[in-house]
C-alpha cells in the first residue's frame, strides 16, 4: 500500500463502555474511582504498586463490597476521564501526551512508575587495592525499570601502572559520563573510590573483572515503591489531566 492521495471510509468498532467487575472482599468504592484488577482477578480501588490491572471508573454509588470475594459485582465504565495531576517530578505536562501514567491512588496518577515515598536509591563504593595495574574494569549490570530487564556494561581504564587511586577512579567516572545508556547511575567526583549512586528507579550490580582490583564494599540496596500503569495521558488541564483508561 502506498499512502493516502484521497480520503477514505474508515470504519469504526466502538469497545463495550462497560464491564461487570467482581470485586474483591471488603473493598470501598466511591463514586469516580479508578477501578483495577489485582493479582486474583477482583476488582480493586486503584492504589500505589505493581500488579494491578487499570478497568475503568465506578460511576455508581459509593459502596464497600462483601466480606467474600465476587459477592459484590459493579459496573464500571472505561473510556477517558480526568483525574489529579500529581506533584514535582511526577506532575504531568503537555510533553507527556501519549504516554503510559502510572497509578498513585484511586483519583491521582503520576508520571514516573517508581514512587520516591518509601524508596531508597542504591549505593556501591569502589576502592583501587592495587595501584600497578595497567587495566582496571567494573562490570555494571542495570535495571532502568525494576521489571527484570537487565542489560550488562564495562567501565575501563587503561594506565601504565602508575596512576593513583583518584586518576583511577576519575578514569572510570570518565568513561562512565560517555555511555549514555548508563546515565540513571550517577559516580560522585573528585575522590579516591568510586561511588555509583542510582538514579530514580534504577537498580544495579557493581563488579571488579579487571586485571587491577577495585574492592566494592556491601552495596545499599535499592528499594523502589512502584506503580502500576493506569492508561494513556490524552490531555492537561491545569491540576487535572485526561486519561484513557482503555489504553
Amino acid at each position: 500500500m502506498t499512502a493516502l492521495s484521497a480520503g477514505r471510509k474508515v470504519p469504526f468498532k466502538a469497545p463495550p463502555s462497560h464491564v461487570e467487575v467482581a470485586l474483591k472482599a471488603s473493598q470501598t468504592l466511591y463514586h469516580g474511582a479508578l477501578v483495577c484488577l489485582d493479582s486474583t482477578g477482583y476488582g480493586v480501588p486503584g492504589a500505589t504498586g505493581l500488579g494491578l490491572r487499570k478497568i475503568g471508573v465506578y460511576e455508581g454509588d459509593n459502596i464497600v463490597s462483601a466480606g467474600t470475594n465476587g459477592a459484590t459485582k459493579v459496573r464500571v465504565r472505561r473510556g477517558v476521564f480526568p483525574f489529579a495531576n500529581s506533584a514535582g517530578a511526577d506532575a504531568l505536562t503537555q510533553a507527556d501526551v501519549e504516554n503510559v501514567v502510572y497509578i498513585v491512588d484511586d483519583q491521582t496518577v503520576a508520571k514516573r512508575q517508581a514512587n520516591d515515598t518509601g524508596s531508597t536509591q542504591q549505593v556501591a563504593t569502589g576502592t583501587p587495592t592495587a595501584v600497578n595495574s595497567t587495566l582496571y574494569q567494573v562490570r555494571l549490570d542495570v535495571d532502568k525499570t525494576g521489571t527484570g530487564a537487565w542489560k550488562s556494561y564495562v567501565l575501563g581504564y587503561v594506565s601504565d601502572a602508575s596512576a593513583t587511586a583518584q586518576e583511577i577512579c576519575d578514569g572510570l567516572r570518565t568513561d562512565l559520563a560517555l555511555i549514555d545508556d548508563l546515565s540513571g547511575v550517577v559516580a560522585g567526583s573528585g575522590s579516591t573510590t568510586l561511588v555509583l549512586t542510582g538514579g530514580h528507579g534504577v537498580l544495579f550490580e557493581a563488579a571488579n573483572i579487571g586485571v587491577g582490583v577495585i574492592a566494592f564494599a556491601a552495596t545499599t540496596a535499592g528499594v523502589y515503591v512502584r506503580r502500576s500503569p493506569g492508561g494513556v495521558l490524552v490531555g492537561v488541564e491545569s491540576s487535572l489531566v485526561w486519561v484513557d483508561t482503555a489504553r
